[in-house]
């Protein structure tokens, strides 16, 4: 392996392709959101803090010290990370790593702390504390976290972050080929439009069956607005909502997505093939604008700024069924007009 055969993320990589060579602290910290790859992109870091001949593109993958890091049994990198998926570290585990720090590495010149924050309580992080303010002069601390504002500001003030940033379409199609067999290319694009700049949703997606009848219920309820009732949209039509919501993002991205069709074939030019993004919802979308010519592009474009005024609503963790029915109710109304 070497940061090169990881697929974006350029700038970090070039980043810690100087800090291997040259570390300026003893504490890094790589944040994103989870699916972004942070835990890859520690492994190889640590991997070029190790090596004993690190390059432009990290460890050189043929020393002892890389050999003995990809099997597994290089014992001067350390890792806290759960025994079990899913579950938080032992505090245990914390202060055996703490005691550990103290003995000089075995085969390389460094010792490496690999650190799962995200599974780490407050008052474990806060066991850090002191390893990293004062640290042995060969340790360094390499720590992955999806929620960077949530670690404890001490630990951060000792640490530099280094963010990893959303990939491109075309990275995550490329990682999406690497990584999946036997996916249709239509599934592969389809998982890339809808993961927002994330590898592992992308994958997440492009291995979920189910959500291709996701997207075509989501299709269904917007179609179905106009004929129902109000009472209709709080009962039957919240329950999209309600069975979901596990997957409240993707019926969000979704419902933007199918507004955004209908509003493609509203003003597309007569005897012009409007570019949407399912061919085959075509038909019944152009049966819609003929049955409710009052839903206009104004009507539209409101619509979605209701879709997004709710997508804010539960960012900050509003009542979730009461926001969800009352984005229905404006889309209903703004249909009605």
């Amino acid at each position: 392996m070497a940061f090169s055969d990881l697929i974006g993320q350029d700038k970090l990589k070039e980043r810690l392709s100087q800090e291997a060579k040259s570390p300026h602290v003893a504490s890094y910290i790589l944040s994103g959101p989870e699916g972004f790859g942070k835990k890859s992109f520690a492994e190889e870091f640590a991997m070029a803090l190790i090596c004993e001949n690190p390059g432009d593109n990290g460890a050189c993958g043929q020393c002892k010290c890389c050999k003995y890091m990809k099997e597994g049994t290089l014992p001067d990198v350390l890792r806290l990370v759960p025994a079990e998926s899913g579950k938080q570290i032992k505090a245990e585990a914390v202060r055996d790593v703490i005691e550990d720090i103290i003995i000089s590495p075995q085969f390389s010149s460094r010792k490496i702390c690999l650190v799962d924050l995200d599974h780490m309580t407050e008052t474990l992080q806060n066991l850090l504390l002191k390893p990293t303010e004062d640290p042995p002069k060969h340790v360094i601390f390499i720590m992955t976290t999806s929620a960077y504002p949530k670690v404890i500001s001490t630990l951060r003030s000792r640490s530099v972050n280094l963010v990893l940033l959303p990939y491109s379409d075309a990275q995550i199609a490329e990682i999406l080929s690497d990584r999946l067999e036997g996916v249709s290319s239509d599934k592969i694009n389809e998982a890339v439009e809808f993961s927002a700049g994330n590898p592992g949703k992308a994958i997440s997606l492009a291995q979920d069956p189910l959500f291709s009848d996701l997207k075509d219920d989501v299709m269904d309820l917007i179609l179905a607005v106009p004929v129902v009732s109000y009472t209709n949209i709080l009962t039957e039509k919240l329950g999209l909502f309600t069975d979901n919501k596990d997957r409240a993002d993707d019926i969000l991205i979704l419902m933007v997505r199918a507004l955004e069709d209908i509003l493609k074939v509203k003003v597309a030019e007569k005897n012009v093939r409007p570019d949407i993004r399912y061919e085959a919802d075509l038909p019944r979308i152009e049966r819609f604008i003929s049955q409710y010519p009052n839903v206009t592009a104004s009507t539209i474009g409101r619509s979605v700024a209701a879709v997004e005024e709710l997508r804010s609503a539960l960012a900050v963790n509003a009542n979730y069924e009461a926001s969800c029915g009352a984005c229905l109710l404006k889309i209903k109304k703004e249909f009605d007009k």
